[in-house]
């Protein structure tokens, strides 16, 4: 049998890598109609952060990866999350011997992944990964009443509790200007302000809104946001949380100002790592225990069909407590490329 090479994609092979994608995994795909933003999301200086098997010169397989350290140089490399994978049935155990070369070849501390097919939940754990289902919650506007997002029957309320936490929308010059250290360190892997800038102000297709929440003038978390817009109606999106889990709980007036100002039909997350007990108290609901309640992850173009999505990561910290995980990690947030 000949012999299967395994190495790092070179960015000279970008367009055959766009290829293989085209051929094998969905030609409407985002990396294959747009290469620029493929660039952006993978490119480590003369290479794309993928590990390829190649058959007498042909792809056969491929595996991504995007370490933390690709937003931020200063945050540790050996923090990744995997992305697309794709192997063809033409050796034995290639998706395997794809993701050993990652771990073989990166000083690999955590790897994270979601929204992976629940068909392939038993090769996540032969990898090696704890894996489990995220949670999804929301909470409803009290000001909307027809919904054209969300698919119920009937109006569904929710009370989110207001507190005296402050909110400001912050920018790129502010993240520059504050230190904001004793945000990030309840949590893996970890992230910084530049990673914040680099990952979603500096986004080169979605808008993010930032928010930083203050409790008695000190900051206390940081919230990321996306806003969806289908026709004249929209709903928000949180991607990312930094802070503690209880501050999760503190959100509630940036949550009624939002549905005040944008007239927002909803606002949803879904996360590992934050207990539920906090969504709770603040007033969300978990989608899953409200009956035919339709709650769309997919918005280009808009499926109106739920979506459970998975979890995984592998990880040598001793406090496993401190993952977590949302839609903003790795790269789960991605244009799909039909409108892009």
């Amino acid at each position: 049998m000949p012999r299967i090479s395994f190495s790092k994609l070179h960015i000279k092979q970008l367009n055959q890598f766009q290829i293989f994608l085209k051929n094998y995994w969905r030609k409407e795909h985002i990396f294959v109609k747009n290469k620029k933003f493929l660039i952006w999301q993978h490119k480590d200086r003369s290479f794309l952060t993928y590990t390829v098997a190649k058959l007498k010169n042909k792809i056969v397989g491929v595996h991504g990866y995007i370490p933390q350290s690709h937003y931020d140089p200063q945050l540790p490399n050996n923090e990744i999350f995997s992305t697309i994978f794709r192997a063809l049935d033409v050796y034995q155990a290639l998706g395997f011997r794809l993701f050993r070369f990652i771990q073989n070849n990166l000083p690999t501390k955590f790897i994270g992944t979601s929204g992976f097919r629940h068909d392939t939940i038993d090769y996540q754990k032969r990898l090696g990964f704890t894996v489990g289902l995220m949670d999804h919650y929301l909470a409803v506007s009290p000001f909307f009443k027809k919904y054209k997002i969300m698919k119920y029957n009937k109006k569904i309320k929710t009370f989110i509790k207001s507190n005296n936490c402050k909110f400001f929308e912050i920018n790129e010059k502010f993240l520059k200007e504050n230190k904001l250290y004793n945000l990030f360190k309840h949590q893996y892997p970890r992230k910084s302000n530049i990673f914040i800038i680099n990952r979603y102000l500096k986004h080169p297709i979605y808008k993010y809104n930032v928010f930083l929440l203050k409790k008695n003038s000190k900051p206390s978390s940081i919230l990321v946001l996306r806003k969806v817009n289908v026709g004249k109606t929209n709903a928000f999106r949180i991607v990312d949380f930094i802070g503690k889990q209880n501050e999760f709980s503190n959100i509630g007036n940036l949550i009624i100002y939002l549905f005040r100002k944008y007239k927002s039909e909803f606002i949803d997350i879904y996360s590992y790592g934050i207990d539920i007990k906090y969504m709770k108290k603040l007033g969300f609901k978990d989608r899953r225990k409200i009956r035919n309640l339709i709650v769309p992850d997919n918005y280009e173009p808009l499926i109106k069909k739920n979506a459970n999505l998975m979890y995984g990561y592998i990880s040598k910290y001793r406090k496993n407590s401190r993952i977590r995980i949302l839609k903003g990690d790795g790269d789960r947030d991605r244009p799909t490329g039909y409108k892009c």
